[in-house]
């Protein structure tokens, strides 16, 4: 009886050994938990502002309906916009400010980033932390993405280091990193 007390004993402390390792899966979850993802990707465009007017129409929207663009402005139309979006924009639209909106400004959301895959795990024994390698995507990539100049189609690379506090990992805050 003793034996089998002492075996199980020992497995349950191996395993909360095993607990402290950190997999990819777990790596994945800290990291998205601790950062926020998935990451909205946002875009100000100044309504009342002429070169944001012309951007906006070099990029096509106002001719694939997402926006309208006032051609002409009289006295009367002191105040009002010179871009006005349309219902086909509504999806794109992100809540603004109340200073923000004072000024003309919307926010728009342009694509949504996410992790896409843990690379690897290594060991930094000097600071008793993890290195995690991770890439991100992007995706829900709208049509207001063509006023950033970024490519989406490409993965990013991320360096993110996690250190064991009170049994959970939590990622650490290095500056230049």
């Amino acid at each position: 009886m003793k034996k089998v007390l002492v075996i199980l004993l020992s497995g349950s402390l191996m395993a909360g050994c095993g607990s402290k390792q950190l997999d990819k899966e777990t790596s994945m979850e800290v990291i998205k938990k601790n950062v926020g993802y998935p990451l909205v990707l946002d875009h100000d465009i100044y309504c009342s502002d002429p070169e944001h007017a012309r951007k906006l129409q070099a990029a096509g929207l106002e001719k694939d309906g997402l926006i309208t663009v006032l051609q002409t402005h009289k006295l009367s139309d002191a105040g009002k916009p010179l871009i006005q979006f349309t219902s086909k924009a509504q999806p794109y639209l992100l809540a603004t400010s109340a200073k923000d909106k004072t000024l003309g400004i919307q926010k728009v959301k342009v694509a949504d980033e996410d992790i896409a895959e843990i690379l690897s795990i290594q060991d930094d024994e000097s600071t008793k932390t993890k290195l995690v390698e991770y890439t991100t995507t992007y995706k829900n990539v709208s049509p207001f993405a063509a006023l950033v100049n970024q490519d989406f189609t490409t993965l990013k690379k991320h360096k993110a280091y996690l250190s064991l506090h009170d049994g959970s990992w939590q990622i650490e805050n290095r500056i230049g990193n």
